[in-house]
């Protein structure tokens, strides 16, 4: 079955919309009044002060903009209780909304230029001039719920939302700069346009102008430069920023890597608390010149660095560059929800690891990349665990230490010495734990005797068949091949041990021979 439509619009025209409206004044009789007042009397004292309060707003309504442009400024009247003003000669702006009588004095705060009266605070200083008017400062208590309770009544009034949308025209801006201003902001996603922001795009409008026409990525760097004093106004601006930030710190290609991304890298630190000041921005270029800059993180990447840098005394600021880099380069190729939970994890376990261990990656583990440096954090973790609860006991080595030229040959004699070897030399050298308790098997670790560096370690254990002390491995970092003379070295230590071992078997068997 067809069905027609009926356009409403012509049974009904606009100029009659209005009037089949309920008006506010009458909706005081249905709004209901709080439940903590119990007497009568002041319920219905209340509703008689709502209501007249409802009724001057309802004739306000009518008629709700004023526009006087006789004087060097343009003033905008609303409801009859706010003034906007626009000096076109200073070009400053302000709004005066506490009315005494016909006197207007001046608000402190800023206002919001595109979406004005989205608040209910200017009813506040309304309703405490027409109530003063009255002589009865008796509802001053119920001043929040009847703030409340009006401006919901505003919300459900046609003129009143009309007014909203179309108060900024009455303002008289210039939309060319209202989009250079919108583009000034450090908040993108906000729709907000506070007043002092357009008043300093409005004073500086050729500066702005400017850098509109040749970067507008810039726009909210140069608002900050702006308001930190780092521009000379009479020069070109884009030249001026490139000599702030040069004079602070930044390199050349860190300048070329702003104008290449634009402001936008600053995102991160922008939506962080604190960190919207000039010095901020710079400390963050800084930072990502040290992790030789790499694609602009995102704000989780960067709240994994806040977030992380508390499990150690390490500010964001100052994180190991070869950290960061690994880190923004992996989060730039994995960009789900899951990969940064994952990501959080790895970089707190990373940090913890480099807050207690003398670190430092070579060029083939750099190019190992995220995943290796995580397995490598594993493995140390799981000997940093058993480390905590390490035996410190030692036991009766067989040989002492010895030099050999520039190295020298120490044994290892606790629980703990070989965990820490283990972790250092990247082996399985913990594993030998009970075997060393038991003088079955012993391990020597090769040191450079001028700096202490580990470079080799000795595996030597017992053969029983043969009643005499074996060569087991002797193997460099990470189970590398080692030199031949560290082989020979080991070679001379195996010597040793059986050299000790049959003095003191011989030792033992005289003593027998003279107790018999």
């Amino acid at each position: 079955m067809k069905t027609t439509e009926i356009d409403d619009t012509r049974l009904r025209p606009d100029k009659y919309k209005d009037r089949e409206l309920r008006r506010i004044s009458s909706a005081y009789r249905y709004i209901k009044i709080p439940g903590f007042i119990q007497d009568a009397d002041p319920k219905e004292h209340l509703r008689e002060h709502l209501g007249y309060i409802l009724g001057k707003l309802d004739v306000l309504l009518d008629d709700p903009v004023k526009i006087d442009t006789q004087t060097i400024s343009r003033e905008v009247y609303v409801l009859g209780c706010m003034k906007y003003r626009f000096n076109e000669v200073t070009r400053e702006l302000d709004v005066n909304s506490r009315v005494i009588g016909n006197h207007y004095m001046k608000e402190e705060n800023h206002f919001e230029v595109l979406h004005p009266l989205s608040s209910s605070y200017w009813l506040r200083y309304l309703i405490k001039s027409w109530l003063c008017r009255r002589k009865d400062r008796r509802l001053s208590k119920y001043e929040n719920w009847l703030v409340t309770v009006i401006y919901q009544q505003l919300l459900k009034d046609r003129r009143f939302i009309r007014l909203r949308k179309t108060l900024f025209k009455a303002f008289g801006l210039d939309m060319t700069l209202v989009t250079i201003a919108l583009r000034a902001r450090m908040e993108t996603k906000s729709v907000l346009l506070v007043s002092w922001l357009y008043q300093l795009v409005w004073q500086n409008e050729n500066i702005y102008r400017q850098v509109n026409k040749e970067n507008p990525q810039l726009l909210p760097v140069l608002t900050l430069a702006m308001e930190s004093g780092k521009l000379a106004f009479e020069a070109d601006p884009i030249k001026e920023l490139k000599r702030a930030f040069l004079a602070d710190g930044v390199s050349e290609s860190g300048w070329k890597y702003l104008c290449l991304h634009g402001s936008k890298i600053f995102k991160p630190i922008w939506n962080s608390p604190y960190h919207s000041d000039w010095v901020a921005i710079i400390d963050y270029l800084i930072f990502l010149q040290k992790a030789h800059l790499p694609a602009p993180p995102s704000p989780l990447v960067f709240e994994i660095l806040i977030s992380c840098s508390t499990y150690t005394d390490m500010y964001w600021k100052t994180l190991p560059s070869e950290f960061v880099s690994m880190l923004l380069n992996e989060s730039d190729a994995h960009r789900g929800k899951e990969d940064f939970t994952r990501l959080k994890n790895e970089a707190a376990q990373i940090l913890f690891w480099i807050d207690r261990e003398d670190w430092k990656l070579n060029k083939q583990q750099r190019r190992a990349g995220w995943r290796a440096l995580c397995n490598r954090v594993d493995r140390w973790f799981k000997y940093w665990c058993q480390l905590q609860s390490a035996d410190d006991e030692p036991w009766e080595p067989i040989i002492n230490a010895f030099v050999c030229g520039d190295l020298v040959v120490q044994p290892l004699t606790t629980e703990r010495e070989l965990i820490e070897e283990g972790v250092e030399m990247r082996n399985c050298i913990a594993d030998f734990v009970a075997d060393c308790k038991e003088q079955t098997f012993q391990i020597l670790s090769v040191r450079d005797i001028r700096n202490g560096k580990r470079v080799a370690n000795i595996g030597i254990e017992v053969v029983v068949e043969e009643n005499q002390w074996a060569l087991f491995d002797v193997l460099g970092v990470a189970n590398t091949a080692v030199p031949e003379k560290i082989e020979a070295i080991a070679n001379y230590a195996v010597e040793i041990t059986n050299r000790i071992i049959r003095k003191k078997y011989n030792i033992q068997l005289e003593q027998i021979e003279m107790d018999l």
